[in-house]
């Protein structure tokens, strides 16, 4: 049934309860009716609440996001991909076997990230930290089945502005094994220079 229980408001019933509400500012409330938002989908019970987007054919199903800055969709395939609209380029992908792909939009090796730029210039990977406690640092940590090293760049006094390559990194103390200073030293095995 349909009903206006307010001045501009309409609303949907079915079997005496309320399931959709359109406001008076123009929001639509599914679910609930006091919108917060142009669209807003509440449940009250503990299932997953989720809205469909489904193309029953190869073509994409998404959702497109857009304002005076930007305009981008995120749609789903085979892949679910994060797409630049408004330069016509893909920026993000996931694929369906759970790689994550930047700048590019096919897998390459056995790779479970990639970050391609094809341009004039350097291409970075930035890992940082701006916290300025003395034991503030930023680094990777390379894991194979339980052995890891870590790669760290870090602010304390045994570490200003050196590399650093240590060893079992997921003991959160990893055991130093080589460090490149800032003025181009590389040493083996300890954490000073020995002369």
């Amino acid at each position: 049934a349909l009903r206006f229980p307010a001045a501009d408001t309409i609303t949907a019933e079915t079997g005496g309860t309320e399931r959709l509400r359109i406001t008076s500012d123009g929001k639509i409330g599914i679910g609930t009716d006091n919108p917060s938002n142009f669209l807003h989908v509440k449940n009250y019970t503990n299932a997953s609440n989720y809205i469909t987007a489904e193309n029953t054919t190869a073509g994409n199903a998404g959702v497109r996001l857009k304002n005076s800055q930007g305009d981008y969709a995120i749609f789903a395939n085979d892949d679910l991909i994060f797409y630049d609209l408004e330069n016509d380029v893909e920026r993000l992908r996931i694929t369906s076997g759970g790689n994550l792909l930047l700048g590019r939009n096919s897998d390459y090796w056995s790779s479970r990230s990639i970050v391609q730029e094809d341009k004039d210039g350097r291409t970075h990977l930035l890992v940082k930290n701006d916290n300025n406690h003395a034991s503030a640092s930023a680094g990777i940590t390379l894991n194979a089945y339980g052995n890891s090293w870590a790669i760290d760049c870090g602010s304390h006094p045994n570490n200003t502005n050196a590399l650093t390559f240590g060893l079992d990194a997921s003991s959160g103390s990893p055991a130093e094994k080589l460090r490149i200073t800032s003025d181009g030293q590389m040493i083996l095995g300890t954490a000073s220079n020995l002369g």
